[in-house]
């Protein structure tokens, strides 16, 4: 069935012989997603350098590999190991300290933001921003940046409705985050552009690089047929961001849920934990490694 969402035709698929059509024989017509304005102005121009909403083609599958074979890669994520055990005690430490009073509350839910936004700083630019007043507006910035990505915006339907956008407020908003957001992107390449000059290694190697420090190697040599440009760097930067913060920090927040719901499965987990863990207070990667569990 096909619909106009205003100027835009949309295909309702409700069959599985049409989804089979659409995902295995005509897949490289339906590759690409949708250009939303919001969502385009974010991530550097109408032409998206990102992963996440970039058109299919020669520069999706450029950044596409860097992002599978340098960033991604099981080498490269284990050397990161220590900063998510570390992240992780800290999280722990504050939960304990947060429950050791019976009148105070522990907000699991802003613990796990944090937690998961502090990993990928890291990771991603070689801090975190942490501890007073940079913190909570790294975060806050982060979190209105997902609140605009969802944001409806009539103009993407019916182009002559974009007026509403200055009325409402949301174009204001959006430049001002936009802004924010690359100023700090900036800022960090340029760092890192200073600080740590010379061969960077893209291994996994060594647990000191950060995305950032590999991202700039690669654009330094320039030994691609498609050389990466800084709006590229930090289109990416904020997918990982974006895309990272998101997926991982629901999922561990309704497992919380679902065994909160559960007791004998939180027993059972509890149980499991206590066996691989022995005489130790905390699970390490490794520990569950020597143990065949997930």
């Amino acid at each position: 069935m096909k619909l106009h969402l205003g100027s835009v035709p949309a295909l309702i698929v409700s069959s599985a012989d049409a989804v089979r059509e659409i995902v295995k024989n005509q897949d490289l017509i339906f590759s690409s997603r949708p250009k939303l304005s919001v969502m385009h102005r974010i991530v550097y121009g109408s032409i998206s350098k990102d992963i996440a909403l970039a058109r299919y083609g020669d520069h999706w599958r450029h950044v596409r590999s860097i992002g599978v074979l340098q960033l991604l890669s099981n080498k490269r994520v284990q050397s990161y190991r220590h900063i998510r055990e570390e992240e992780t005690s800290l999280m722990i430490e504050k939960i304990r300290k947060s429950s050791s009073s019976s009148t105070s509350e522990v907000n699991l839910s802003n613990l796990l933001v944090s937690l998961i936004n502090d990993i990928i700083s890291r990771v991603v630019l070689g801090r975190k921003y942490g501890g007073g007043e940079e913190s909570e507006n790294f975060e806050l910035m982060l979190k209105e940046i997902r609140k605009l990505l969802v944001t409806f915006n009539p103009g993407d339907y019916v182009p002559w409705l974009n007026w509403i956008n200055s009325v409402s407020g949301l174009e204001a908003n959006l430049e001002k985050v936009a802004k924010s957001f690359d100023e700090l992107l900036t800022r960090v390449i340029e760092e890192h552009r200073s600080q740590k000059p010379g061969k960077t290694d893209r291994e996994g190697s060594n647990n000191k690089v950060d995305f950032v420090d590999i991202l700039l190697e690669i654009q330094r040599e320039n030994s691609s047929s498609y050389p990466i440009e800084t709006d590229t760097i930090k289109a990416l930067i904020f997918d990982i961001f974006i895309a990272g913060i998101d997926t991982t920090y629901t999922s561990l927040e309704w497992t919380m849920a679902e065994l909160l719901r559960h007791p004998k499965i939180m027993e059972k987990l509890q149980n499991e934990g206590r066996l691989v863990a022995g005489s130790k207070l905390e699970i390490t990667e490794e520990d569950l490694e020597k143990n065949n569990m997930p």
